[in-house]
């Protein structure tokens, strides 16, 4: 009797061990984490430029919302200038002083020489002497209050900056009359060459995935014969991510890659869902 239970028991077993075996590969399959047949599931993933202004001020202007499309040098917020744009009427009025100084210096340098022989004469000789180190000062000065001046131009424009890329709106932070604080953001701009794809591929695979080689991805309502580059392949293993409740597919470490889609392709949000093909043996 005993015998006759071990019996059922051993063959019990072998059946569980024998279906694992058989329906291991199609439910990883359907996990997109099969091997040499399956395909590796992931999402898109958009890098944002956080726009944001290098002083303290209030927002005046923000003529962008969220969701618009936007064009290289569109502006896309003004903090109040009124404190810069003095500051730049104060250095081209003194840039304006400097030059005349200047501009006199040189003057009088040349009605100088002209009454050279005259000075010898009269050995003031020394006040001659005197002059080219005045204009150089002068010189000096001009240059300085040049340099003051495009640097108040440049915290002018940096209250109210254009947009660096043609992109998308992602998100904005702050509504016209609110404080922002120095470099915090008032936007976040998606250009669209910076749409990557994060997708995971099983240790067993990962050997095959190569630096700058291309691979096939599909997503719903996407055309067909979409083309990503891979531009990055983690070095480090991970668990599958939590997304797959999967005992099985759960303890399955899994290498992440990224891959840059084809500028040319269709626009793809960023979070929308994946499928990459196999890699190339």
């Amino acid at each position: 009797m005993k015998r006759r239970a071990l019996l059922i028991v051993v063959a019990v077993i072998f059946a569980v061990s024998a279906a694992g075996l058989l329906w291991r590969g199609p439910l990883l399959s359907a996990l997109g984490f099969s091997g040499e047949s399956g395909r590796y599931l992931g999402y898109v993933e958009g890098e944002t430029s956080l726009i944001a202004p290098p002083i303290a001020g209030r927002l005046v202007q923000r003529p962008v919302d969220r969701g618009v499309e936007v064009k290289k040098g569109d502006r896309l917020f003004v903090i109040d200038p009124v404190v810069a744009q003095a500051e730049v009427a104060r250095t081209e009025g003194a840039l304006a002083e400097a030059r005349s100084r200047y501009e006199n210096a040189e003057s009088m340098m040349r009605q100088l020489r002209m009454r050279q022989s005259s000075l010898i004469a009269q050995e003031k000789v020394n006040e001659l002497a005197a002059r080219p180190d005045e204009i150089a000062a002068a010189k000096a000065q001009v240059d300085q209050d040049h340099a003051n001046l495009d640097q108040a131009k440049k915290r002018l424009d940096d209250l109210m900056p254009g947009s660096p890329e043609d992109g998308l709106i992602e998100n904005t932070f702050f509504n016209v009359g609110e404080w922002v604080p120095a470099g915090t953001p008032v936007v976040s701009l998606l250009p669209p060459f910076r749409v990557k794809l994060r997708f995971f591929v099983p240790q067993e695979d990962v050997a095959r995935a190569q630096m700058g080689e291309t691979v096939s991805f599909t997503c719903d309502s996407c055309p067909p014969d979409l083309k990503a580059r891979i531009i990055y392949i983690s070095p480090r293993s991970e668990f599958t991510p939590p997304v797959i409740y999967s005992q099985t597919a759960r303890t399955k470490l899994v290498f992440l890659i990224e891959a840059r889609p084809e500028s040319t392709q269709t626009a793809l949000p960023p979070g929308l869902p994946i499928t990459v093909a196999p890699l190339a043996k």
